[in-house]
């Protein structure tokens, strides 16, 4: 399959895949933490342990991954209690902003939310356990949107829009932490692709990434549905 920018490519039938155009704009995600995402699936993973790829195992992680399938705050999350009243009146807002996008049809956050860093942060900066999660930077492959000052280039994720409110990276699921379909019986159908990945558990080249997502999707287990080849940025010095 040939790679195409601003493309999603859609998957409904085990290997079989289309593709449409997908022109929305870049924008900010919340994600939590690698370290602290690892520390509260590791249980789980020490009932039915696994040395496949980086799957949790140890008291600390063998590989992170900083891609966009980490969880995210959202209009569900309370408020901080130590909010002021400035900062309350802020969050009603917000809240009215996100409520009235759900009526039109739009994912959570409410998309004017996280155009911008300044009410990016300040939207996360008002949520409980807001120091769990990290703001993260994404446009699709091919996009020309411009990256904000002081954003680097972490890596290319392949998962579900970042705008849907149910994420999902054919990455993170496979080799870092299942929750949905997990990978290959043996764990070693990818290990090629593993070993492409960069330290931050991304890709560091759309190709890589594409070939990748092509033989994911001719597998019988995998996660079917409208994938994009998303480049992921993160503020220098967080994590």
């Amino acid at each position: 399959m040939k790679l195409q920018k601003k493309t999603l490519y859609i998957c409904e039938e085990i290997g079989t895949i289309t593709t449409e155009p997908h022109d929305v704009p870049a924008h900010f995600s919340t994600a939590m933490k690698y370290d602290v995402l690892y520390q509260k699936e590791l249980p789980r993973f020490r009932k039915y342990p696994s040395d496949f790829y980086a799957h949790p195992k140890g008291d600390t992680p063998s590989r992170i991954y900083r891609g966009l399938d980490r969880g995210r705050l959202n209009e569900y999350d309370p408020p901080k209690r130590s909010l002021n009243s400035l900062q309350r009146f802020l969050y009603k807002q917000y809240s009215k902003q996100i409520k009235t996008a759900w009526l039109q049809g739009h994912p959570v956050p409410a998309p004017e939310l996280l155009r911008e860093e300044r009410t990016a942060r300040l939207f996360l900066n008002l949520l409980e356990g807001s120091e769990d999660y990290e703001l993260l930077w994404t446009r699709i492959y091919g996009a020309e949107d411009t990256v904000p000052d002081g954003y680097r280039f972490l890596g290319f994720d392949v998962t579900y829009m970042p705008e849907t409110c149910g994420l999902f990276s054919m990455i993170n699921d496979c080799m870092f932490i299942a929750r949905w379909h997990g990978c290959d019986e043996h764990g070693t159908l990818f290990l090629d692709d593993f070993a492409k990945l960069n330290e931050n558990g991304l890709f560091d080249k759309p190709e890589d990434a594409l070939a990748y997502m092509v033989k994911y999707l001719h597998e019988e287990w995998a996660e079917n549905g409208e994938y994009g080849i998303f480049e992921i940025y993160a503020k220098d010095g967080t994590a």
